[in-house]
């Protein structure tokens, strides 16, 4: 990422410091009270990124006296399942699992595609690998199901086959985002790339992206040797030498969303392979319970998580999140 030094231009590099070439970068006006349509990147990834809207948590409860946000009134969930292969399992082990994940969403999207637009299911296929391994494997029938799903809004598959290392070469890059067989990438047409638990992002992997058509980053940096160009959650345009502009979006961690509903991590311990009987996926009622009493905890968590947003600066309607569940870590699932 461009580690910025001003609100509206500055100079920067990437976190790797292996580009010292100067780069300019705007940041999204925050000041006031902007509707969400004034926003670009939640308004981008409702068509861009699969997405739950949850606004009853903002909204309040009418019978506990809890002082609601100022600014914020709409989180929009982008939920996904972290790809992060070898660390959570074999490589084998994770794209077995990925596949049987995309089998699961494209169920679920299916059973939920008559029902009220609010309450269909969408999902965010994060990653081109496990997408590419699902096509290559599914029958004529379920490939045109996984087509419908796209073209329906209800599944989107973002640019990059995975959380890549900033370090690729040229024509590295240029293997990330061809992964996809072409006539299958313009099918889906990807619009958002997603860069998540790594320390950055090349200027060469931007302008890759441009070069394809994809104009929107989504992220969440892992600041171990490596940081944020802006406090995040924010936004900025990234602006390129040749004058071209990819538009960022600085997450605060893929599994971030549970933790503005949930006080603590369900799960204590190591990371666990799938394969280990010693741990289970969470039952119903082990995590985000739907009783009164658990609905009204977690929104006096999200609304104070929100408090606390805004008196860091935040000053958007509209707040993106990625969440996922804490089945396979503590964090989220990840294998």
């Amino acid at each position: 990422m461009p580690r910025g030094e001003g609100s509206s231009e500055a100079a920067g590099t990437t976190s790797t410091s292996s580009l010292k070439c100067r780069e300019i970068v705007e940041r999204v006006p925050a000041g006031g009270h902007p509707q969400p349509a004034a926003l670009p990147f939640p308004v981008t990834l409702r068509w861009g990124l699969g997405l739950l809207f949850v606004v009853a948590m903002v909204a309040g409860a009418e019978t506990e006296a809890i002082p609601k946000p100022s600014v914020i009134r709409e989180i929009n969930l982008v939920h996904f399942s972290h790809t992060d292969v070898g660390f959570t399992d074999s490589p084998s082990v994770c794209r077995e699992l990925y596949r049987r994940y995309l089998d699961i969403a494209l169920d679920t999207i299916r059973d939920s595609a008559q029902g009220l637009a609010e309450t269909r299911f969408v999902w965010t296929a994060e990653a081109t690998m496990p997408v590419n391994d699902w096509w290559q494997a599914a029958r004529p029938a379920r490939r045109e199901a996984f087509l419908k799903a796209v073209r329906a809004g209800q599944l989107e598959v973002t640019a990059l086959p995975f959380n890549n290392t900033p370090f690729l070469n040229a024509a590295q890059w240029q293997m990330m985002i061809h992964w996809l067989p072409e006539d299958l990438w313009n099918q889906m047409q990807p619009k958002v790339a997603v860069q998540n638990d790594v320390n950055g992002f090349p200027r060469a992997a931007a302008l890759a992206l441009l070069d394809r058509g994809v104009r929107h980053l989504f992220t969440g940096i892992n600041e171990d040797s490596g940081g944020v160009p802006f406090p995040r959650p924010s936004a900025f345009w990234w602006k390129m030498p040749d004058g071209r502009r990819l538009f960022v979006w600085l997450n605060i961690g893929y599994g971030s969303g549970f933790d503005f509903f949930e006080p603590r991590e369900w799960r204590r311990g190591p990371v666990p392979l799938a394969a280990d009987t010693r741990y289970r996926p969470p039952h119903a009622g082990d995590i985000l319970r739907s009783d009164d009493a658990s609905v009204r905890a977690a929104h006096r968590q999200c609304v104070e998580r929100l408090r606390q947003l805004e008196q860091s600066g935040y000053r958007h309607e509209v707040l993106t999140l990625s969440i996922t569940s804490q089945s396979m870590n503590i964090r989220g699932v990840r294998a």
